[in-house]
């Protein structure tokens, strides 16, 4: 489960340190019961939108299936955040 709380202060140290795997890896020492992964906004699938945006990222919400990972909208159910770099072209 990922809570407000925890999506919040996710969201808090994007826009402070900026997106990136050194976010990411800081994220991992923090919540080390969670999984975190950084790539381009522009790799996540269109149909299914962030959790949570901010300037120059969107925060997406991972949920473990019956064999591989998935997105998911229900925080109920997730067990991490993919960082999402929006870059302007």
């Amino acid at each position: 489960m990922i809570s407000n709380d925890i999506l919040g202060a996710v969201a808090a140290m994007v826009s402070e340190q900026g997106a990136g795997e050194a976010v990411v890896s800081t994220m991992r020492v923090r919540w080390p019961n969670l999984r975190f992964t950084y790539c381009s906004d522009d790799d996540m699938p269109p149909r299914l939108g962030p959790a949570l945006t901010g300037p120059g990222f969107n925060l997406y919400l991972i949920a473990n299936g019956d064999h591989c990972l998935a997105l998911t909208k229900d925080p109920d159910v997730a067990i991490g955040v993919v960082v999402a770099e929006v870059v302007e072209d």
